[in-house]
């Protein structure tokens, strides 16, 4: 069963993250890219050395950003599979609780510069415009999608009022968009803030984050 989608944002350039906005190549900014390239091929050591700083940052990258990850198509059929069977299958001993207090909305987040993010809100049952909402930041090798419902268990078990939303970063999983440095990613998590603010309306004072550690 496919989950059909609730909604469709597009995020802005704003005093919160223009300053990330890639500047536009100016004629002198051409110019040096066309002499460096030109000096490269010219001068074979030059073009190595900047040929192994690519692979450096890539590898780096790689290492240590989530987008980084470019999971294999079955793994995510799996998880999607399992996340379906969660929120939408029979009604079990191990999801009744979850199920009973909270609903799950996916939706799609353009962020300013392209990407198309695939979030998804968990929302209370109980909540109203003031409920506090969580963004939960995946970790490298990660899909929201299987990011664990303890922290779901938890607020029910306290009896706490929250909602909770997961994202992907471009470039993971069914998110589209490509990236080249952390930069990117900042974006992404500013496009979904702005969501959670305008769309499902939680105050900013109320907006909470939360990582893997």
């Amino acid at each position: 069963m496919e989950i059909e989608e609730c909604s469709i944002f597009q995020a802005s350039w704003n005093e919160t993250n223009q300053h990330l906005q890639t500047p536009e190549s100016t004629t002198t900014t051409k110019v040096k890219q066309v002499f460096w390239n030109v000096m490269s091929v010219a001068i074979p050591f030059l073009g190595l050395a900047r040929y192994c700083s690519y692979k450096i940052g890539q590898m780096a990258n790689r290492m240590t950003l989530p987008a980084a990850h470019f999971i294999s198509k079955n793994h995510l059929e799996r998880a999607k599979e399992n996340f379906n069977r969660l929120w939408l299958g029979p009604i079990t001993d191990q999801n009744r609780l979850i199920r009973e207090h909270y609903s799950m909305e996916p939706h799609t987040i353009k962020t300013p510069d392209g990407a198309e993010l695939k979030a998804t809100l968990f929302r209370h049952n109980r909540a109203i415009q003031t409920t506090p909402t969580v963004i939960y930041f995946c970790a490298n090798f990660q899909l929201s999608i299987e990011t664990p419902t303890w922290p779901l268990e938890k607020a029910i078990e306290t009896d706490s009022v929250y909602n909770f939303v997961i994202f992907d970063y471009r470039g993971v999983g069914e998110s589209t968009g490509t990236f080249s440095c952390a930069r990117d990613l900042i974006v992404d998590g500013s496009s979904i803030v702005e969501w959670v603010e305008k769309y499902v309306q939680t105050p900013p004072d109320q907006i909470h984050f939360m990582d893997s550690l």
